[in-house]
């Protein structure tokens, strides 16, 4: 477990190094549309993904061969942990076309009372 801890900081920071990503996508959402917002999500899963694929088979080589169920759920918590940039760029896209549905409506209301 105290090989996990320094992947769990490392995935933190990357996460933390996010911040004009998100703000970039909050601006690619309510200006370009909704149909560009998953453009920065599918780049942050590939770049994530090569990120914990080298760890974990950095972590395979420090493991013995006899704790397949180690290493297995390792992997799945270092795939989860490099995964939350991307889980927080689809939660900005999703919240930001969630914001902005309720203003059409209205437009859309005005533009029938004006009729």
């Amino acid at each position: 477990m105290k090989a996990v801890l320094p992947i769990l900081f490392f995935a933190l920071m990357i996460t933390l190094w996010g911040i004009p990503v998100y703000i970039i996508q909050l601006l690619i959402t309510k200006f370009a549309g909704v149909k560009y917002r998953f453009i920065l999500p599918v780049i942050s899963a590939i770049i994530c993904a090569i990120f914990s694929m080298i760890f974990i088979f950095t972590l395979a080589s420090l493991d013995s061969p006899n704790e397949l169920f180690g290493r297995l759920v390792s992997g799945i918590l270092i795939f989860l942990l490099f995964q939350i940039p991307t889980f927080i760029l689809l939660l900005v896209g999703h919240l930001t076309t969630k914001l902005t549905e309720p203003n059409k409506d209205v437009e859309r209301m005005k533009h029938l009372d004006l009729e």
